[in-house]
């Protein structure tokens, strides 16, 4: 425990405040009751995530009562002191001005819920709580320990010294991050400390501090391709932040991924926006062990909307009725993402003409807030269905390929980061696996094409741990995998809960892949493909670059073998992993060629030697800004 009273953050819940906060979290131990009782060898049953709506005590006391009914009904042999949990909620319900009294039933409460969950005493035994709970009659006091994120020297100085709030939710996201780490419980304190820190976040306390961003293709360290976990935000809490072996190069992907039976995408999309709320409390849990990354989905047209569903699409002409509402609500659900430390927002691009699509990304670009340094926006194109382009080539695409390569001119035309690639069709649920939709070598030329354009790409669509290493070979940055990570019912083909032996197989599988030479290759590959973009490259390197494609392209393991040993790679392998700031990263690579150049007895010209001696000047003085217009000339 804690003893410097000044390292101390103390916030303050008034008793009514408190009681809202138990029964929340009341609720919550119910259905994750539910969850557990319908558990099994084969399923895990999850929960739908249900749209947030606010309710009265009154209504949470009535619905408390009656889901504790249903479970006794339910589940009759139950391990559960059923007549104890009603006489707290009871207390919790008749005592809206007595914190004391709150505060005790709630450390009463916390023992009968640890009690169910069966945790073992041991692995609380040597945990020492960073978070404690006193009271008197009007209020609660929840103080945490800066000490303990002092103890993260990637936490301390990210947040203004005297915001409390934003300290505190850095002390719960530093709590988060020792639990996970020493594979630990949280404690009762702790518990309530998070519950707390979820009431800042619906109070618009935003998590702007200490994110990770999804990097750059070729130089991540670890990974090239990124597994793309996806959930609609409660197993990520759950699960995939309890457990560091399922955050290895994975990107936390909160998006909803039921279609609730319906097969027909123009009714309802193949995947939906999540709550805001719901992607911060994710955040808050990950904190900057993995990007965290949303789904924000079609933009809302009104007029032309019927068009639209008789097949249509938003042209010129109703677009500019349309466009100030429809890139205000895209560009402000970004926004809020953004401001969360969401790394990265995805749009459907679908319902528009390639001209209007582009013009819309612009725009979306120019209203969203967000640090472009570590934030990026990704374009998703849908290659089952076809675009109008009345900007390149005044036909209707429909060839999936076609659709593909079109996606990756408008995306670079409207200035997004990512180009993204799903195989979602009308009639199956779930999807087929979209690396079947196209050849292998189609896929490379599409990742190919899109890194030496500057873009990072993506392929989702009824993936499973069989098909991770055709997409790796590919080079492909991530792979967005959400129904096949959870427990699927055999009968009825319901979505579970995520299942954890699954994501760690799908992880062992991209792993496996990428060391083997295609795998190796593919990552090297995207790695002279970036530096081809930034012109960061010689003319050899560009050779070998060329060689490298043909040979991934007929997946020639002999020519790979020999290519990804031959000596023009030596300088690329020398240089530096990207470290989060892609601008940075860059400026360190520039700076590394013209210097390479100027020692091979290549010389630099006037304009190179000024660029370099711009681009020191600006590394020197973290201008970010000023790199960034360097590379936009």
């Amino acid at each position: 425990m804690y003893n410097n009273e000044s390292s101390v953050v103390i916030r303050k819940l008034s008793a009514a405040s408190f009681q809202r906060q138990i029964f929340e979290e009341f609720l919550d131990f119910l259905k994750l009751i539910r969850i557990k009782e319908n558990a099994d060898d084969n399923f895990e049953k999850r929960e739908p995530t249900k749209l947030l709506q606010y309710y009265k005590i009154s209504e949470l006391y009535i619905e408390s009562q009656e889901e504790i009914c249903q479970l006794t009904k339910n589940y009759p042999q139950l391990n559960l002191d059923v007549n104890n949990l009603h006489k707290l909620l009871d207390v919790f319900n008749e005592n809206e001005s007595n914190a004391c009294i709150l505060l005790d039933a709630y450390m009463q409460f916390s023992q009968l819920k640890k009690e169910y969950l069966m945790k073992e005493a041991d692995t609380d035994a040597d945990a020492s709580s960073y978070i404690a709970l006193k009271a008197d009659q009007q209020n609660v006091y929840i103080e945490g320990s800066t000490d303990f994120i002092n103890m993260n020297s990637d936490l301390k100085d990210l947040f203004l010294d005297n915001v409390q709030n934003k300290k505190f939710l850095a002390s719960i996201m530093s709590i988060c991050k020792n639990v996970r780490t020493n594979k630990r419980n949280f404690l009762a304190s702790e518990v309530s400390g998070t519950w707390f820190a979820y009431s800042l976040i619906e109070k618009g306390v935003t998590l702007d501090f200490a994110y990770r961003g999804i990097g750059t293709s070729g130089f991540r360290k670890d990974h090239q391709t990124l597994i793309f976990s996806t959930d609609p935000g409660d197993d990520h809490i759950r699960i995939t932040s309890m457990h560091e072996r399922l955050m290895d190069g994975i990107a936390v992907h909160v998006e909803h991924i039921d279609r609730d039976k319906i097969t027909d995408k123009e009714k309802m999309e193949a995947y939906r926006l999540p709550a805001a709320i719901n992607a911060a409390k994710v955040r808050l849990h990950i904190s900057d062990d993995a990007p965290v990354t949303a789904f924000i989905g079609r933009p809302v047209f009104e007029n032309g909307s019927m068009d639209i569903q008789n097949g249509g699409y938003i042209t010129s002409k109703n677009y500019d009725i349309d466009k100030l509402k429809s890139v205000h609500m895209t560009a402000s659900a970004c926004t809020t993402m953004f401001q969360n430390g969401i790394a990265d927002c995805k749009v459907a691009i679908e319902r528009m003409s390639s001209f209007v699509a582009v013009e819309f990304m612009k725009s979306v670009i120019g209203n969203v807030m967000r640090d472009t340094t570590k934030q990026t926006l990704a374009a998703a194109f849908n290659i089952n269905t076809p675009f109008i382009d009345d900007k390149y080539s005044n036909t209707e695409v429909t060839d999936q390929f076609e659709i593909a390569k079109l996606g990756i001119q408008i995306a670079v035309d409207g200035g997004f980061d990512r180009v993204t690639w799903d195989g979602a069709d009308r009639v199956h649920i779930p999807s087929i696996p979209i690396i079947d939709q196209m050849s292998h070598q189609q896929f490379v030329q599409l990742v190919h094409m899109a890194h030496e354009n500057g873009l990072q790409t993506y392929f989702s669509a009824g993936l499973e741990a069989k098909h991770i290493e055709r997409c790796v070979i590919t080079g492909v940055d991530g792979l967005g995998i959400g129904t096949s990570l959870h427990y699927m019912d055999s009968q009825t083909k319901l979505m579970g809960a995520f299942n954890p032996k699954v994501i760690a197989e799908v992880l062992e599988k991209r792993n496996e892949a990428e060391n083997t030479y295609l795998g190796k290759a593919a990552k090297l590959l995207a790695k002279l493909d970036r530096l081809y973009f930034e012109k960061n490259i010689h003319d050899e390197e560009n050779l070998l670059r060329n060689d490298l494609f043909e040979a991934i392209l007929e997946q020639d393991q002999e020519k790979v073998k020999i290519l990804i040993n031959d000596p023009r790679i030596n300088r690329i392998q020398e240089i530096p992993f990207e470290d989060q700031n892609s601008v940075l990263g860059r400026a360190i690579r520039t700076i590394e060629f013209l210097k390479s150049k100027a020692s091979n007895d290549l010389g630099l010209t006037r304009e190179e030697k000024e660029k370099y001696h711009e681009i020191k000047t600006s590394i020197s003085e973290n201008d970010l800004k000023r790199l960034q217009n360097i590379f936009q000339k």
